[in-house]
């Protein structure tokens, strides 16, 4: 197999499809309803003697940790055709992918994974989770957040107020991305497109009009009559926010079970609920990560305001220039990434790095994954900068 790769022509639109439906199955009215809309500049494909056999793209978004932004590739589109499987033409497409990112400034890379195993060979690990938390309806509050003002729409006419609430309340954790892309928003989260779904978006506002939270949600699941309301952002700046917001779904108790939405693991937001252990876990998904220029990561991601320094070589077998070694030197909080003569211990693997890095495993997994030695004095250093709370995002793609 001799592989070239390009940026797929708008001639080749309908190859692009037919690769991902026979990759993923995806139903004729999604290509109908999405196809027309997909961006080609985005994709890079692989073909074997002028035929497309395997697709990627890159979707162009940020990805937050400690409160700033890093420039993420979000790998998505990842298929090929059933009879060039185990070939290598995957591996290579993505490799190819991912240079071509790197070139263009993207800093680090988030997926989500088909299987596993297939992006660890290029330096991916599980670096955080996509989970979707469940309560019965009537275990949430039935008051809370009076002193804001709902209002319920079935629009876009408050997507801008919805962009910056999401901004400000996704600076406060680990792994939430930003898309500037308004199709993504109103196909994915506030869900416009879809001919059998009633998009819902209750606003949660202060009486000055500053908005505080929303929910986006539709009917879910449920057969027959009622609603069980589930949510494809549920985002709350504050705590009355949430509470308005709970106690909002709390009046479908009696025409429902339960909602659904997206957060992290341990959800805080149950300390509002009259019993916590009420919200469970009714789906979760890891994403994987991978630092894909590791001075500028380091450089660019945020930090609480802790000093020292330390060295550490990488071990990252597709950039070199990634392996270093590298000093890190923190200053309250500001991190510079110079080259070093030598590093302390063992080339620490690109994607236990990415994992960490995210805040997913600690410095001490990576001893336990024998990784690292127990000694290594850049383990304390690393422990500072990459606390925090559990990566994780509310938007799947």
């Amino acid at each position: 197999m001799t592989l070239e790769f390009r940026v797929p022509p708008e001639e080749d639109r309908e190859r692009v499809l037919d690769v991902q439906q026979s990759a993923f199955g995806t139903q004729p009215a999604w290509r109908e309803r999405v196809g027309p809309h997909i961006r080609l500049d985005r994709y890079v494909c692989a073909y074997d003697d002028g035929r497309m056999v395997a697709t990627a793209l890159s979707h162009p978004l940020t990805q937050f940790f400690g409160g700033a932004e890093l420039p993420c590739a979000g790998i998505a589109g990842v298929a090929g055709m059933p009879d060039a499987r185990g070939k290598g033409a995957g591996g290579a497409l993505m490799a190819e992918l991912l240079r071509q990112r790197r070139d263009a400034g993207d800093v680090f890379s988030t997926l989500y994974p088909a299987t596993v195993a297939v992006y660890r060979k290029l330096g991916y690990e599980i670096a955080g989770s996509f989970t979707e938390l469940a309560a019965p309806l009537r275990a949430l509050p039935r008051s809370g957040g009076e002193e804001l003002e709902l209002e319920t729409v079935r629009d876009d006419s408050a997507l801008a107020d919805m962009q910056a609430c999401f901004r400000s309340w996704a600076a406060g954790h680990n792994g939430p991305v930003w898309f500037a892309d308004e199709f993504w928003w109103r196909a994915r989260i506030l869900r416009l497109m879809e001919p059998d779904a009633v998009a819902q978006i209750v606003l949660a506002r202060t009486k000055s009009g500053e908005l505080e939270g929303y929910a986006c949600y539709q009917r879910g699941a449920r057969e027959g009559f009622g609603i069980d309301p589930s949510c494809t952002q549920l985002i709350a700046r504050t705590r009355r926010a949430a509470a308005a917001l709970f106690t909002y779904f709390g009046g479908y108790h009696s025409v429902g079970d339960k909602m659904t939405w997206h957060g992290p693991p341990h959800e805080p937001l149950a300390t509002l609920l009259t019993e916590s252990r009420s919200v469970t876990r009714s789906f979760e998904f890891p994403w994987m990560s991978r630092l894909l220029d590791v001075p500028a990561a380091i450089e660019t991601r945020g930090y609480a305001e802790v000093d020292g320094e330390c060295t550490i070589a990488v071990d990252d077998p597709m950039f070199e220039a990634n392996r270093g070694p590298f000093r890190v030197e923190a200053k309250a909080g500001r991190v510079t990434v110079e080259p070093a003569e030598r590093a302390t211990g063992d080339p620490i693997p690109i994607g236990l790095l990415s994992s960490m890095f995210t805040g997913y495993l600690s410095a001490n997994d990576l001893v336990r994954l024998g990784a690292a030695d127990r000694d290594d004095p850049a383990l304390p250093v690393l422990a500072r900068l990459f606390a925090g709370p559990p990566p994780w995002s509310p938007d799947f793609f």
